[in-house]
């Protein structure tokens, strides 16, 4: 069956369907089986066109988990959440709206690209992704901050997709990118001076301080009121 590629799982909240029984409201259980519907036949939309090439993976995944979402199923194909174990009650309600979606799934696909994900699994979607991320360019936006956030949204599916990117890696390219911009010179001199005083950068740059720099950026371009300067 499909897997999610990237962690789209919910959280949980007080009242949800992934919310503790017990008087601890902010502990959180969630698997495969959270919210699941009764075992019917399920009638999900036909999805048209469709999918037949990798580059075409994420808006026809988008759409997908838009409709089994209003059916209460995406969480059937998201990998980050547990199955049920052999012994859970739910297990069988699992295994009968599993095999559902997953046919409705190969019929969503064109059997040429069908047979390629059977043979090569994820790297289907993740060679794909992972061009995205290491070929984006800012010459190809309109202003800073859209390039920056594509550059944040492409670096997050990629890895979620296997590509193990590290953060020191998109800061990098980042700053190569807005290293053109003749009004952002000064600016992004400073940052990568302060990039290479960190010891041993791509082990001790987090995730974390990548989306704070990224942040910084976006707030400087917008309040100097360059954003649009290429």
């Amino acid at each position: 069956m499909f897997t999610s590629p990237n962690g789209n799982g919910t959280n949980g909240s007080i009242g949800s369907p992934g919310a503790s029984r017990d008087r601890n409201w902010y502990q959180v259980s969630v698997d495969q089986t959270t919210g699941l519907p009764d075992v019917d036949p399920v009638v999900l939309p036909k999805l048209s066109p469709r999918l037949e090439d990798a580059e075409d993976f994420d808006d026809w995944y988008d759409e997908v988990v838009h409709i089994l979402t209003d059916h209460n199923l995406h969480l059937l194909i998201d990998a980050n959440l547990p199955r049920p174990s052999r012994s859970d009650p739910a297990r069988q309600q699992w295994h009968e709206l599993s095999c559902q979606v997953a046919r409705w799934l190969e019929m969503s696909v064109s059997n040429e690209f069908y047979l390629e994900i059977r043979a090569h699994g994820n790297d289907v979607a993740l060679k794909p992704a992972m061009m995205r991320f290491l070929n984006i360019r800012r010459v190809d936006f309109d202003n800073t901050s859209d390039f920056i956030a594509t550059l944040e949204d492409n670096f997050s599916v990629a890895n979620a997709r296997g590509a193990m990117f590290t953060p020191y890696l998109a800061l990098c390219i980042m700053l190569q990118e807005l290293s053109t911009v003749l009004a952002l010179e000064a600016f992004i001199d400073l940052k990568e001076k302060e990039l290479y005083a960190i010891s041993d950068p791509q082990l001790n740059i987090t995730e974390a301080r990548f989306h704070e720099t990224c942040s910084t950026i976006i707030n400087h371009v917008k309040r100097a009121g360059i954003d649009s300067l290429s």
